[in-house]
């Protein structure tokens, strides 16, 4: 007899995977390195109630199912990246109900000097991260966000901070000016998948 019990999460997956893809265009060499988590829901409850794992798919199939989608699409963007993996779960898996990927880009630039850009030397600059979160129902249509994080700025000046509400447990001073300096974290949504150009929005 089943368990009286009800499941209000039942996803599971593989974090962290990381992954190089070097496309080498003769002797120019392009370069995307990602940071991958999946995660994927099953129709049935079988595995947490009886202990079968005849639906389940291995997490440790879910990371060479991303390296070789990668080898065989390579990873134009993030974006695209990540639709190429729902859909290959929700296409692949009769079982799977829901594929949801969250991916994260290094952010490698190749290397200038005075003969031009290097054919295969990169530096990684630190700017930000760009990341991309990829969700795909069984039934639905792919929803897919954008966006960057850890993207830190800083004013010198032209930042004051005045005129703000104060009562009784006030003690900041109003200030006509000041540095300021914060971590700026973005996520959007795209309305569309199809025809897009992930990288200009980017």
């Amino acid at each position: 007899m089943a368990a009286s019990f009800t499941l209000t999460s039942r996803s599971y997956g593989k974090d962290a995977v990381r992954l190089l893809r070097v496309q080498r265009d003769g002797s120019v060499h392009h370069i995307a390195e990602l940071s991958v988590n999946m995660e994927i829901s099953l129709r049935s409850e079988r595995d947490y109630r009886y202990g079968d794992n005849s639906d389940v798919v291995p997490t440790d199939t879910t990371k060479n199912t991303i390296y070789a989608l990668s080898k065989i699409h390579g990873v134009k963007d993030v974006e695209t990246f990540g639709l190429i993996l729902c859909k290959h779960y929700i296409a692949t898996y009769p079982q799977v109900v829901s594929a949801k990927a969250h991916l994260e880009q290094a952010p490698w630039q190749r290397i200038t000097s005075t003969g031009g850009p290097h054919s295969h030397a990169f530096v990684l600059i630190p700017e930000c991260i760009r990341f991309a979160e990829v969700s795909l129902q069984r039934g639905g249509v792919p929803a897919v966000f954008g966006g960057l994080r850890d993207l830190r700025v800083l004013k010198t000046t032209q930042s004051g901070f005045e005129g703000f509400n104060k009562d009784k447990w006030t003690t900041l001073p109003e200030a006509t000016d000041r540095c300021f300096s914060t971590n700026v974290f973005v996520k959007y949504a795209f309305s569309r998948t199809e025809g897009v150009n992930f990288d200009a929005a980017w």
